[in-house]
């Protein structure tokens, strides 16, 4: 085995490892957005009930109703 085949192995190795890196880096960044855009939504909608008198009683009664 020559010096440059032995160089080229781990630097596919390596580059195939950056572009799964890449891709789930992406992929998890996505995430993050949608969990952090659907906590900010559900403590808006929180909000709003509080505002419009729904106390603990309610909350609890409409989660048993839920399932």
């Amino acid at each position: 085995m020559q010096f440059q085949d032995r160089y080229d192995d781990p630097l596919d190795a390596k580059e195939c490892a950056a572009g799964r890196h890449k891709l789930d880096y992406a992929r998890w960044k996505r995430v993050k957005e949608w969990i952090y855009d659907e906590r900010m939504q559900t403590e808006e909608n929180s909000d709003k009930e509080n505002k419009e008198g729904m106390n603990e009683e309610e909350k609890k009664r409409r989660l048993r109703n839920l399932g």
